[in-house]
């Protein structure tokens, strides 16, 4: 269930369904509010919703450490200069 309220000149949306996790943002417009909850709502009831939470969290940063510990260990030639980019 969506539910929509007004808060310092904008509109949060929040929505909750069984068995995901609850899913919010804030939108300028009423309409654009109710098309995101309508969407999100549609998307869980048809099993194809991806919550992307942890991945706006993620940085740029965290990603390149990521990359050279599960990538750039396993190449023999080429690390160096990969990783010194």
């Amino acid at each position: 269930m969506a539910y929509i309220r007004r808060r310092l000149g904008s509109y949060q949306v929040m929505v909750r369904r069984r068995g995901h996790a609850p899913s919010s943002k804030t939108f300028r417009k009423l309409a654009d509010a109710k098309a995101w909850a309508r969407k999100i709502e549609s998307e869980m009831e048809r099993g194809v919703y991806l919550d992307i939470s942890k991945a706006r969290l993620t940085s740029v940063s965290d990603l390149l450490d990521r990359f050279e510990q599960e990538v750039l260990v396993r190449k023999k030639d080429g690390a160096y200069r990969e990783k010194s980019r």
